[in-house]
């Protein structure tokens, strides 16, 4: 059973691409969650699966297995950093923007 997650239009719209490519059909069987935390102890507890970000799989000790479109290409998530233009001139924001470049 699926354990879909909550997340952005983005994202499921990528998931669904995945989902399509891999010939993967929930349909009805699914169970709705609203956060990740939550979707990760249904998963624990052997009830099903889920597609949830690399941040959440820190302390999971089951099996995990990277996902990827039939092109090759990973099912990632893109993140941007937001500030406003007289703070991104700030040392410490341009230090950290520099670590997330690398």
């Amino acid at each position: 059973m699926y354990i879909d997650c909550n997340t952005d239009a983005n994202q499921d719209m990528l998931i669904a691409r995945w989902f399509r490519e891999k010939k993967i059909n929930v349909g009805s069987s699914r169970i709705f969650m609203d956060n990740i935390p939550a979707c990760m102890e249904i998963v624990k507890r052997g009830i099903g699966w889920s597609l949830v970000p690399e941040v959440a799989l820190k302390d999971y000790e089951g099996s995990i297995t990277p996902c990827f479109f039939d092109n090759g290409e990973p099912l990632i998530r893109k993140t941007w950093l937001l500030c406003q233009p007289h703070s991104s001139k700030l040392p410490q924001v341009e230090a950290f923007a520099g670590m997330l470049r690398k």
